[in-house]
């Protein structure tokens, strides 16, 4: 065990069986060690310490590889972090820290754990393989991440809960063995220029009172629905600042689903090529829908029961079964949009039905919205039963 004292103490180019405690006002800087085997953390930081990591490997330790907690701060620059029991870094209660290039894999619980009122920045790091998650934010804390990926982990990529603040830009969320980006509570996370591909599960998934704000991003070939809402969840997707658009396509399911009171704004964003709808709204969902393409889906472009939902100035095309469906309840205004290519343009099961105006059918074989009120209805509400039970599991 070695403890570090004083002022600004440097380790460098040491293998430390044990541990490393940074202590009191201490500002050390530990280089190219290697600290492995200790019963707690490999490296712990606290008090008003501040410690500079670079060039490190922490690993095989029984606690945390680097945990900072009180109000300690630390800089972890090109570290390797692994094979820990716990987290590869914890950083709670008024800790800060800034993380650039960092490796952090192969750790039982989560690469990186966020929590209390600890506020982190993330730069360029690689958050996986084989941790729990990649990162975990929770409580009140905030983070910043911009650049490298978060893959392959056996739970989420990114995990957001409590009341969390997360801002992701320019990163990649890949093939993580359930979602991507999982939110809950009243976590607020804004997701900017990145992909999300692979998930085993969901791309996405907002539950509870959380809110996703994305712009600009890529959700493609996940296991099940690229985003997907459920409960009280607020999601906002559209183009990010310079005008490049939202692309959500490839998923096995559906491109976007809301289920019970979750509110959708989607903008500027093209939901193409899903095995099954391209958005679908169910249960008191409410949908905002506007200068879209939603096309070649192999289901409809946009399902609707039970809820609400207004589209306008939309493409929808080329959709296997209808262009919109509303059924059972479901209101819908449908204006100034251009459907073409679909075998039905705009199919009604509900008595409240849709509003439609100014809409361009193209070559539908449905010219005029058709309206079937009974006929078929019992089979729809199976197929629809079954669609809400898979976007469940």
């Amino acid at each position: 065990l070695v403890e570090l004292r004083g002022r600004e103490p440097t380790l460098e180019w040491c293998e430390v069986a044990g541990g490393v405690r940074v202590l009191g006002g201490a500002k050390p800087t530990v280089r190219r060690c290697v600290v492995r085997d200790s019963a707690g953390s490999g490296v712990l930081v606290s008090g008003n310490a501040r410690a500079t990591l670079l060039h490190n490997t922490v690993r095989n330790n029984r606690l945390q590889g680097v945990g900072v907690k009180g109000g300690a701060s630390v800089e972890m620059h090109h570290n390797t972090v692994g094979a820990t029991l716990q987290c590869g870094v914890l950083l709670t209660e008024t800790s800060r820290g800034a993380l650039t290039h960092n490796l952090v894999h192969g750790n039982r619980l989560n690469g990186v754990a966020i929590q209390g009122d600890a506020e982190v920045s993330l730069g360029h790091n690689e958050l996986g393989p084989d941790n729990r998650c990649g990162l975990s934010i929770c409580d009140t804390a905030r983070a910043r991440l911009s650049g490298g990926a978060v893959g392959a982990n056996r739970l989420h990529g990114v995990r957001a809960l409590g009341s969390a603040r997360l801002q992701l830009t320019d990163a990649e969320l890949r093939d993580n063995h359930r979602c991507g980006l999982w939110l809950a509570g009243t976590a607020r996370v804004s997701f900017d220029a990145c992909a999300l591909r692979g998930s085993w599960q969901h791309g996405c998934a907002v539950q509870e009172e959380a809110t996703l704000e994305a712009r600009g991003v890529t959700i493609e070939d996940n296991a099940r629905s690229g985003v997907v809402l459920f409960d009280a969840a607020k999601a906002s997707v559209g183009a990010d600042d310079a005008g490049a658009p939202s692309t959500i396509r490839r998923n096995r399911l559906q491109g976007v689903a809301a289920l019970g009171t979750a509110a959708l704004e989607l903008t500027r964003t093209t939901v193409e090529g899903n095995s099954q709808c391209g958005i679908v709204l169910l249960e008191k969902a409410v949908g905002t829908i506007a200068h879209a393409t939603v096309q070649g889906n192999r289901w409809e472009g946009v399902a609707l029961l039970e809820s609400r939902a207004s589209l306008r100035h939309c493409v929808i095309a080329d959709n296997r079964r209808r262009g919109v469906l509303v059924c059972r309840g479901a209101r819908a205004t449908v204006e100034d949009n251009e459907l073409r290519g679909n075998p039905t343009a705009i199919d009604v099961y509900s008595l409240r039905g849709v509003r439609t105006a100014r809409n361009h059918t193209g070559a539908d074989h449905g010219a005029a919205p058709a309206l079937v009120r009974r006929r078929g209805r019992r089979l729809l509400l199976v197929l629809l039963a079954m669609m809400a039970l898979q976007i469940f599991q």
